[in-house]
């Protein structure tokens, strides 16, 4: 029998995380922002005009999806002059546990 209170406060005791996961499976929900994950994989750092090069996305795409991936802490930034440089934050817990998945899809 499922105790509903213990597996709501479980639940609830990690919403923050919870949110965090959700923002990331949107991120990687669509095909556009995987592109740029998989190219940030691949280059290790690339510029957001690099970005929309490589990938099927527009600049305002990769803009938006650069935004939600900061906001998530999927990626760092650098800046040098007026260039801000993106990569993946492997520091980030979720970033490290979509590795394996991703890296699957690369060589393939």
């Amino acid at each position: 029998m499922v105790h509903v209170a213990r597996l709501q406060k479980k639940l609830f005791s990690h919403s923050d995380e919870l949110r965090g996961g959700a923002e990331v499976f949107d991120i990687l929900g669509n095909e556009c922002r995987l592109e740029m994950v998989l190219a940030l994989m691949e280059a290790g750092e690339l510029s957001s005009w690099d970005i929309a090069q490589v990938t099927n996305c527009t600049p305002s795409a990769v803009s938006q999806a650069l935004s939600m991936m900061k906001r998530t802490r999927m990626v760092e930034t650098r800046r040098e002059w007026l260039n801000i440089y993106y990569s993946l934050n492997y520091e980030n817990a979720l970033v490290k546990q979509m590795l394996p998945i991703l890296r699957g899809l690369i060589e393939s």
